[in-house]
């Protein structure tokens, strides 16, 4: 059985495909924007700022895009339901 941290991950993978056809870019344009996005946070000096980082569940490492996109969809608390098929 595959865990619920691979079917986020899957997810998000899903998502920035989706985001590349919709802007008619790379799925490797997408990934590459998203990780300049994060990494200006990550790097970000603002105390409030680092004090979110360190409650993320990463440790002292850098995610990849999709844990990133999965761990932002939990502290948002976005659901979307399957759509009817």
């Amino acid at each position: 059985m595959v865990g619920y941290d691979e079917i986020a991950k899957q997810k998000a993978h899903r998502a920035i495909s989706e985001i590349a056809r919709s802007q008619r870019v790379s799925e490797a344009e997408v990934r590459t924007e998203m990780e300049i996005a994060m990494m200006e946070g990550y790097n970000n000096p603002d105390p409030a700022v680092q004090a979110e980082w360190a409650k993320a569940p990463f440790g002292n490492r850098v995610p990849t895009v999709e844990e990133f996109l999965s761990w932002m969809v939990s502290k948002l608390g976005i659901y979307h339901p399957q759509s009817p098929s």
